[in-house]
């Protein structure tokens, strides 16, 4: 296990303690890739978490874990 996927471990245990963020409406997601306008094969979100608030409403959530001492440049 790579030290970034340890941060990222320690980040979606953390997500997943907060209220609101667990039950049948909630997924929380890792590596998932989803489309950009940017770039045509997409972006992998490290984690990512999808919450049903009402039929047709759907809120999304992107984390990008970094744990450097530097700020991370991201096209």
């Amino acid at each position: 296990m790579t030290p970034c996927s340890q941060f990222e471990d320690v980040v979606e245990a953390g997500l997943r303690a907060l209220d609101g963020f667990s039950g049948p409406n909630v997924r929380i997601l890792r590596n998932k890739v989803y489309p950009g306008a940017k770039d045509p094969k997409g972006y992998e979100i490290d984690i990512s978490v999808k919450m049903s608030l009402t039929p047709g409403l759907t809120l999304l959530i992107i984390v990008e874990c970094k744990e450097h001492s530097r700020p991370v440049a991201r096209p």
